[in-house]
């Protein structure tokens, strides 16, 4: 492992161990550069079928979530058949945040393949979605006309114990393990989606830090939230970053259906 990597492994150790979360055991870990070849790799180690899906969705079936009604139709089709929509993403740091998301960059997200999250504004993605056998979902998406990553994603929908109704499940394979963001699903006004993770609590919803061996760890400073409303031409998402309490970070998604 790189030694950045074992030192940001390390630092986990300050977050409290999770308690008994069997449904984090099957996310996919990462060992190593992942990049836009992480699927294909991911699929021929584990034996199964990985296949491109033009239309697909990030969720077979939204109606899973089904404590949620009145759900825009146009929502539902965003998560159902992703592959349809175009994305573009204006970001917002908290000065002088910019900075730092650079660094991240130059130590971190580049060299991972994974998370490097932009620093600039009005930048076009792509959107590739991968059907994994009975493995779930994949979705890539890369800066428009080069390899490099933003993200590489697993979506699920499953029950926890300790949350009323299902929750999204999202897992992003890094080096050395795996970190997966766990999700409420409430409506918003108008038909919308907000998906939170606001009051979790460890072995609920928030994020997980999750080493290829030992336990994970839970970290509550950090809380993300995704509110996705129907648009005339699409939807639109806001990802919001809040770090003890304090927003760093919204990343602003257009999402108009492909013409």
């Amino acid at each position: 492992m790189h030694p950045l990597d074992r030192l940001l492994w390390t630092l986990a150790w300050v977050f409290p161990v999770a308690p008994s979360v069997p449904w984090l055991d099957d996310v996919p870990r990462g060992s190593g550069f992942i990049g836009r070849d992480w699927p294909r790799r991911h699929a021929s180690e584990r034996g199964l079928e990985l296949t491109p899906v033009p239309e697909g969705g990030l969720v077979d079936d939204l109606g899973k979530l089904s404590h949620l009604e009145n759900l825009s139709p146009r929502v539902r089709e965003f998560y159902e058949h992703t592959g349809r929509f175009d994305l573009s993403i204006d970001v917002h740091w908290r000065w002088p945040l910019s900075i730092s998301a650079s660094v991240w960059a130059w130590l971190y997200g580049r060299r991972w393949g994974q998370l490097e999250l932009p620093a600039v504004s009005d930048v076009e993605l792509t959107n590739e979605i991968f059907a994994l056998g009975e493995d779930g979902t994949l979705w890539l998406r890369r800066y428009a006309g080069t390899p490099r990553a933003l993200y590489i994603s697993r979506y699920d929908i499953v029950r926890i114990d300790v949350e009323p109704h299902p929750v999204i499940r999202i897992t992003f394979p890094v080096p050395g393990g795996a970190w997966v963001v766990v999700f409420r699903a409430e409506p918003l006004d108008g038909g919308g989606l907000l998906l939170t993770e606001s009051a979790g609590r460890p072995g609920g919803a928030g994020l997980y830090l999750v080493p290829s061996e030992g336990a994970p760890r839970y970290v509550r400073a950090l809380r993300e939230a995704i509110a996705v409303r129907e648009t005339p031409t699409g939807v639109d998402a806001s990802h919001t970053f809040d770090l003890f309490g304090i927003r760093i970070l919204e990343l602003r998604y257009g999402i108009p259906l492909t013409a």
